[in-house]
């Protein structure tokens, strides 16, 4: 199976962002900031899947823009 590497860096940002979603609602930080530590490993492969720049990073809202 082939898929298109704008479709899985897609779905890493999806990911990322309901990690960051559910990590901000948590009550428990350890398990918060490692939601957040995965959420940025999402947006790392989003980033070398697609060959992105900054802007795409800057869609979750997470790093520098």
């Amino acid at each position: 199976m082939i898929t298109e590497p704008i479709v899985l860096s897609k779905e890493y940002l999806d990911i990322a962002r309901i990690l960051l979603h559910v990590a901000s609602n948590m009550t428990d930080q350890t398990t918060a900031d490692l939601l957040r530590d995965l959420a940025d490993d999402c947006v790392g492969r989003a980033v070398k899947r697609s060959g992105a720049d900054k802007a795409l990073v800057a869609l979750t809202g997470r790093g520098e823009p």
